[in-house]
């Protein structure tokens, strides 16, 4: 895999720099009906050993990690959702996913919300009043999301979870971290795990859209502290924001 990535990171400087066609754009329309990450991420990926991707509901930018040659382990938490991942993986032979509920203890048993918008904003909480209320727009509209039932799931922090499994993080230093405002307790859970990881895709609110959620604000803190730098900062209430090393060059 290491001499294919490097190979894929060769293609990649060719495109952009002699055929003046931006890398984002090219992936967007080879993969049209599936979510493409921003271009900060995708730099974050390509020059990444791997991907962990944490919130995969079912897997869409699988076939982008496969156009760049990566190594993916996917994590989900709800397990209906995880069985169709693990359908949709299953002609991606570098990219393997585990079910389980990633949070800042182990053994605890979490109230999961289900969410009626085929679960993609499922979470350990539920909606806030404001959103409830329509108070807040979601991606610059109002949408009718509610939570339509929720289930008993059993936590598991990062740092036991690679331990159980024997997954070397060496080979996984770019993370993807999607956990609709859980992104804290998934943090908290991962300090030592964090020493491995060189960049972030966080998806963050800098509105109370989950009560009790994860601000961007906490999120931001807690990675300063961990030695971690933000791309650019968010320019709407609900999007995905690039960490990276305070060393690193994009």
């Amino acid at each position: 895999m290491n001499f294919l990535n490097e190979i894929i990171q060769n293609l990649r400087l060719l495109i952009s720099k002699y055929l003046k066609i931006d890398f984002k754009y090219l992936i967007k329309n080879i993969y049209k009906n599936e979510e493409t990450p921003s271009k900060v991420s995708i730099d974050c990926i390509v020059k990444s050993t791997g991907v962990l991707h944490i919130g995969a509901h079912r897997g869409s930018e699988r076939y982008v990690y496969d156009w760049l040659g990566k190594e993916v382990v996917w994590i989900e938490a709800n397990p209906k959702i995880y069985k169709e991942l693990k359908k949709n993986l299953t002609e991606f032979k570098f990219q393997r996913s585990y079910q389980t509920l990633l949070h800042a203890k182990n053994d605890e048993i979490v109230d999961f919300f289900l969410s009626s918008n085929d679960s993609a904003s499922s979470s350990i909480f539920d909606f806030s009043e404001d959103f409830k209320s329509n108070k807040l727009f979601f991606q610059n509209k109002k949408r009718n999301i509610f939570m339509k039932d929720k289930i008993k799931l059993k936590s598991e922090t990062l740092d036991n979870f690679v331990l159980k499994k024997n997954i070397n993080l060496k080979k996984f230093n770019h993370w993807v971290i999607d956990v609709q405002g859980a992104e804290l307790y998934v943090l908290h859970g991962s300090k030592n795990s964090l020493n491995f990881c060189e960049s972030l895709t966080v998806e963050i609110s800098t509105e109370n859209f989950y009560e009790k959620g994860s601000s961007f604000e906490e999120v931001k803190k807690f990675l300063i502290d961990q030695k971690f730098r933000i791309t650019k900062d968010p320019q709407r209430n609900h999007e995905d924001v690039v960490f990276v090393r305070e060393s690193t060059k994009l």
